[in-house]
């Protein structure tokens, strides 16, 4: 069995935890140039804004509604990451990442041993008390499958965070009550075909015969499908490469840093966010030179000392929660 943990809406979860008051609100979280909302609260959708959306065109529901708004803080985000991820690979030996906010987990022999619901469930609960980021779990025979669990695990109170399709009568349903266009694989041009032909929802497509998909699809096309059956046969090199992320974005910002050989997050982003522009210069969104220095990845990295601090009490809360709680763990 596969597990994914996906960190429900992420970049606006960090910013919630240092921030206080913002619990329940609506968040947005904006690309480094301030260009478009990345990620944004359940609260900030309901509003009807949407991920991608540029920034100017909903900025009067935003005024209207007071969303908080904040500009990426890149650094922040993959030190929260990877505090996020040791938990996991402390909880399961083998861990794979997919993106910034989202980690592969491999169970295989685990079940032996004790409940994969409850493993995972207790993985969240530590990730919750240490970081207070919520995480949602999905747990499938696929990475496919288990995509779509986690949706259903992060939309449903009632999994308590982790949702798990382990039975033929689960992954029919699952499929049932999903979105086409949420699949992995399927993207517009895809969705447009299958929608031609009469494909309304991933049940139907699953239960199409192979060689139909095969000729009507090329390889990527019949891997979903395998996978939508229960076959796993997608590594996460190949689901990475498929994407097309938002710009600024979770997916954008793993797939640039890990991406190439070489590149480093702190150097890339360091590098940019020195960036220096001439006294009185203005940019498109309207904020003067002195104000885009304030969201600049050189100006946050001076309050990270004040985050360290913020953590460093929750690492003594955690302590106290659990006796053998070691020091250099997050």
């Amino acid at each position: 069995m596969i597990a994914l943990a996906d960190c429900n809406t992420f970049f606006a979860s960090v910013e919630r935890v240092f921030h206080a008051g913002l619990r329940g609100k609506p968040v947005c979280v904006l690309s480094s140039n301030d260009g478009n909302i990345v990620a944004l609260t359940s609260e900030a959708k309901a509003l009807g804004l949407k991920r991608g959306d540029p920034f100017f065109r909903v900025r009067g529901i935003i005024e209207k509604n007071r969303v908080s708004v904040f500009s990426g803080n890149l650094m922040l985000y993959e030190a929260i990451s990877k505090r996020v991820k040791s938990i996991m690979s402390q909880t399961v030996a083998h861990t794979e990442s997919y993106s910034i906010d989202e980690q592969f987990l491999y169970l295989d022999g685990y079940d032996r041993h004790c409940d994969p619901v409850e493993l995972m469930r207790g993985m969240v609960r530590k990730i919750s008390l240490y970081t207070d980021i919520p995480v949602s779990v999905g747990i499938a025979k696929t990475k496919t499958l288990a995509k779509v669990a986690s949706k259903f695990a992060k939309h449903y109170k009632g999994y308590g965070g982790v949702c798990m399709i382990d039975t033929d009568e689960k992954r029919r349903k699952a499929l049932s009550l999903s979105q086409l266009d949420d699949i992995w694989g399927i993207g517009p041009k895809t969705f447009a075909r299958l929608s031609g032909l009469g494909i309304t929802n991933p049940l139907q497509l699953a239960d199409m015969p192979g060689g139909w998909v095969s000729r009507n699809f090329h390889k990527p096309g019949y891997q979903t499908w395998l996978e939508l059956n229960g076959v796993p046969c997608i590594e996460t090199e190949e689901i990475i490469s498929r994407q097309q992320p938002v710009p600024g974005g979770p997916e954008a910002i793993w797939k640039h840093c890990h991406g190439k050989a070489g590149d480093t997050f702190s150097g890339h982003f360091g590098n940019h966010g020195s960036r220096t522009y001439p006294r009185g210069a203005h940019l498109p969104s309207g904020d003067t030179v002195q104000e885009v220095r304030s969201h600049t990845v050189r100006h946050r990295s001076r309050m990270l000392p004040e985050y360290a601090l913020r953590f460093r009490g929750q690492q003594k809360r955690a302590h106290r929660t659990f006796p053998h709680h070691r020091q250099d763990e997050p």
